[in-house]
């Protein structure tokens, strides 16, 4: 199915990629989540919109905190910048949701919340995470517990 929403099917490009496969794997799976939100609504399935929505906001808080302990496993310096980062993003998502409301079928306030969550969830996720791709490049080693 092609998406009706305001961007399409998004997807993870390679120049998107960091370079580790725990992280690289999870931004996949977020993206897909994300997919799948605007699928559902696409599909008028709004119970079920609400739900990847949902599946959404505690996959992201779980790829944080996972991504959060690569970098201070691996020694990355700018770890506490990168947390307060994680935590503003929560913030805003948390927010976004909330402005949404219950009534999802109102395409105006719909159109809203996944411009908003595109920027938010992606756009700067991507960009806060470009900071330590060539740390983790230079760092280049992928045990099977990371």
């Amino acid at each position: 199915m092609v998406s009706k929403s305001p961007y399409g099917k998004l997807e993870l490009t390679e120049a998107m990629c960091v370079g580790c496969p725990a992280i690289d794997d999870e931004h996949r799976d977020l993206i897909e989540i994300i997919n799948n939100i605007a699928g559902a609504y696409d599909d008028s399935k709004f119970e079920n919109c609400k739900g990847h929505i949902r599946h959404f906001t505690d996959s992201m808080k779980k790829h944080f905190r996972r991504e959060e302990e690569i970098l201070e496993e691996l020694g990355f310096s700018r770890l506490d910048e990168h947390r307060k980062h994680h935590l503003a993003i929560e913030s805003d998502i948390e927010a976004i949701s909330q402005d949404l409301g219950d009534d999802i079928s109102d395409r105006q306030a719909w159109g809203t919340f996944y411009q908003k969550l595109i920027s938010v969830a992606v756009d700067d996720a991507v960009k806060a995470d470009m900071d330590f791709k060539s740390f983790l490049m230079e760092k280049n080693r992928w045990s099977g517990s990371i």
